[in-house]
């Protein structure tokens, strides 16, 4: 039989299991004492301090590649900059080639040639500067003194 009592007691409302509890956080169900046993403060610090030390060795380890890279950069700039001050030192060593090469050419032409020749011929006989004759002048009176 089913009894029933006149004075139920204090009012108690009953929340349903399945309902969230404000106090309570919703994965404490069988598990929760085992995962809250997991999550104290001193396992959390230490879990978040590895994770720091990891992001710190891979920021570190980035750092290394990247220096390595720039000590390649400059060193490769370094090498272009040679390259380029030698192709310069050759290509004005062309140019001063190819000048004494237009000027050969130049004096070779028929244009030339007699003026060319009359200076290969004319010797040493000939002075050519204001100098030059007073000082062949000298010579030619002191060679005709002493003979």
């Amino acid at each position: 039989m089913i009894e029933a009592s006149a004075d139920p007691g204090p009012a108690k409302a009953q929340v349903p299991s399945s309902a969230p509890s404000p106090t309570k956080p919703s994965w404490s169900g069988a598990f929760g004492p085992r995962i809250a046993a997991l999550f104290t403060a001193d396992r959390v610090t230490a879990a978040f301090t590895v994770v720091l030390a990891a992001a710190t060795l891979a920021l570190v380890g980035t750092a290394w590649f990247q220096h390595n890279d720039a000590v390649e950069a400059i060193k490769a700039t370094e090498r272009l900059a040679q390259a380029t001050e030698n192709a310069a030192k050759d290509r004005q060593k062309i140019s001063s080639a190819e000048l004494i090469s237009k000027f050969n050419d130049m004096l070779e032409s028929p244009h030339y040639t007699k003026i060319v020749t009359d200076i290969e011929s004319h010797g040493s006989n000939t002075p050519w500067s204001p100098e030059r004759r007073k000082v062949e002048a000298t010579e030619r009176t002191l060679m005709s003194k002493s003979t």
